[in-house]
């Protein structure tokens, strides 16, 4: 029986090269692209799920200008 591809192969996010990461980053999202097409087609309420999903990637995004703001002041201090 073959081993699984990543088995021992395996890094934690920070011992990713900054290629590596851009990698997995885009991997994440695609994943989560796919996951909310999916339980938004699964949903009740299609249009309320999409809005709420919409919401929370909002969310994820203003949190993100926040921190890089952040970083920003604190880079001129």
């Amino acid at each position: 029986m073959s081993n699984p591809r990543h088995k021992d192969d395996t890094k934690t996010f920070e011992e990713l090269t900054y290629e590596e990461q851009a990698h997995s980053i885009n991997a994440t999202i695609i994943n989560l692209h796919n996951a909310i097409k999916r339980h938004v087609k699964d949903a009740a309420n299609p249009t309320k799920t999409l809005e709420k999903c919409i919401e929370q990637i909002g969310g994820l995004y203003q949190q993100l200008i926040k921190e890089e703001e952040q970083m920003d002041k604190e880079e001129t201090k």
